[in-house]
């Protein structure tokens, strides 16, 4: 490589996966995985994190994002409730999507971010879908490689532990990854204490499973977040703020896996009135 890697001077760096209920797949077609990324790139621009590697599989995903504004868990619940939300409604199906709580590893050291860029990228080719990684349409390593213009990953902070220019940070990324597909590794992410990475979650962030919040509860996480009490998301307002309020509560409701029914008399509406917002 050009020169040694750095660690990132600010933000956070994590690893972030989560699969489908019991090994279920949470991507059956082409739509869902364009409404997955649709939905990542609606919470870079929410949450103000950087993605430096993805890899959506079909029964789960990775992640490597920079953190720069808002928590892991505040990050992944969007993330996960936006698309668990849509996914249900599209098949017209209740319950949980995602299996317990996502995993979470704080990647403090660059050599670990290094093997973690590559380990992401080569889950297809390790799973046998494809026989090389640029040929799998629904990971970031086409446009580290700048095979494709997308707005998902951000290549350029990946890039430059490989080298300060463009072409031959993409050329060492390349032989990087090439390396990797030799068998010239056998990396595996630690989720936990005492992992590669070597850093021990926040009290909050960790990857144990947590039962799913009630209706009540996530009303008040709403009334936390924007000011708008459960009082007014359950009345007659049409004010914007209140129904884009109501909105966000009724898809993390439905991804929790409440049913439609029950969102519906908890804020006063018709079932159709909670299935178009779900759908929105």
């Amino acid at each position: 490589m050009g020169r040694p890697p750095r660690l990132c001077e600010r933000g956070a760096i994590f690893h972030l996966t989560s699969r489908g209920n019991g090994g279920q797949a949470i991507f059956l077609d082409n739509r869902d995985f364009e409404k997955f990324l649709a939905v990542l790139v609606e919470a870079k621009r929410r949450m103000l994190c950087r993605v430096f590697a993805y890899c959506l599989m079909t029964n789960h995903f990775h992640l490597v994002l920079r953190l720069d504004r808002c928590s892991v868990s505040t990050t992944m619940q969007y993330l996960l409730t936006r698309y668990a939300s849509w996914f249900n409604f599209r098949r017209r199906r209740t319950g949980h999507l995602f299996q317990g709580r996502f995993k979470s590893m704080l990647c403090a050291r660059d050599a670990y971010l290094l093997e973690l860029l590559r380990y992401v990228h080569l889950n297809p080719v390790r799973a046998g879908l494809v026989s090389r990684p640029e040929l799998w349409p629904w990971s970031g390593h086409r446009e580290l490689l700048g095979l494709t213009h997308g707005e998902i990953a951000d290549a350029a902070f990946p890039l430059s532990l490989f080298d300060r220019a463009g072409d031959s940070a993409r050329d060492a990324y390349r032989r990087f990854i090439d390396e990797g597909m030799a068998g010239g590794t056998s990396f595996e992410p630690v989720f936990g204490p005492a992992g590669s990475a070597g850093i021990e979650l926040p009290e909050g962030q960790r990857s144990e499973p947590e039962p799913s919040p009630s209706l009540a509860e996530l009303g008040r996480e709403i009334e936390a977040e924007t000011g708008i009490s459960i009082r007014a998301l359950s009345g007659p307002s049409r004010a914007r703020r209140v129904t884009a309020a109501r909105r966000d509560l009724v898809r993390r409701a439905i991804g929790e896996g409440c049913a439609p029914s029950a969102v519906a008399a908890f804020l006063n509406r018709s079932a159709s009135a909670v299935s178009k917002a779900a759908a929105s």
